[in-house]
């Protein structure tokens, strides 16, 4: 059974080309455009990895993963966004996020942007080593 990713991202074409590009490698990927339709879809199906837009309409991305922590806590949740800085990487970091990736995203070549992702949905376990990430 494919790995489960769901993208929450109001920038159309940029989640179509993560989804595609995932689902070229094997992941059954699936898209909102905002935080309440991400949260209906994850309750509806929760998802290994959440890929995660912190500027959405509305419920804006750090409401988003606090929700998302309540529900599943070892979901693995990927910030991304255009707007960030340490600061927010920090922040992101310390309310549950796995990791943080700064926008634009190059999904090509030897970006290491798929091989996060499948990183955080191979990490996805019930024990943690030291020094791993919550």
């Amino acid at each position: 059974m494919a790995k489960r990713i769901l993208i929450i991202d109001d920038e159309v074409s940029l989640a179509r080309n993560i989804k595609d590009y995932l689902e070229a490698d094997g992941f059954d990927a699936r898209v909102c455009w905002d935080g309440e339709a991400g949260i209906a879809a994850f309750d509806e199906m929760p998802a290994e990895v959440v890929v995660l837009d912190l500027t959405l309409p509305g419920m804006d991305g750090f409401a988003v993963l606090e929700r998302l922590r309540t529900r599943v806590a070892a979901t693995r949740v990927i910030i991304i966004t255009a707007y960030g800085n340490g600061k927010t990487a920090a922040a992101a970091l310390h309310a549950g996020a796995y990791d943080y990736l700064a926008k634009p995203l190059a999904l090509s070549g030897a970006s290491g942007k798929k091989v996060e992702i499948s990183g955080a949905v191979a990490y996805k376990g019930s024990c943690r080593s030291e020094g791993a990430r919550p």
